[in-house]
């Protein structure tokens, strides 16, 4: 692996860590994010998804760090990803009581991020377990 990508993928594994650990630190930007695709009075299950979520991230991004469960770890970003689509297209075109205005306007370049990201890491779902380069 080049150094360009080790930075990368050491970057990526932070986010994901550091976005998993604040799923338990702020769960209630997350909490909002699900008013988009819950009916109100689902406030438990949408707690319950925020903190598996969250566990998710993290575990995801530990098992990306070494080479030899990099494959599962990236299965499990993947379905991650893939679990939130639903939620990164309703913001784009659903509008929540009291939501700010603005929101549109980086729902559509986070959706596509977020297909950047679907690929990037479906790449990494091709490779050997212990592949290191």
């Amino acid at each position: 692996m080049k150094s360009g990508q080790k930075v990368l993928l050491g970057v990526f594994v932070f986010l994901f860590i550091a976005g998993g650990v604040n799923h338990f630190i702020a769960p209630g930007f997350y909490l909002k994010l699900l008013d988009y695709i819950l009916p109100a009075g689902n406030e438990e299950l949408a707690k319950q998804l925020v903190m598996v979520s969250g566990v998710t991230e993290i575990l995801a991004g530990l098992l990306f760090i070494l080479p030899q469960t990099r494959r599962w770890g990236a299965i499990f970003i993947l379905l991650h990803l893939l679990a939130f689509v639903p939620v990164h297209v309703a913001m784009c075109f659903v509008r929540v009581p009291g939501e700010d205005p603005n929101v549109a306007y980086f729902a559509w370049p986070r959706l596509i991020v977020q297909f950047m990201l679907i690929y990037w890491i479906a790449l990494f779902t091709q490779k050997p377990l212990n592949q290191t380069k």
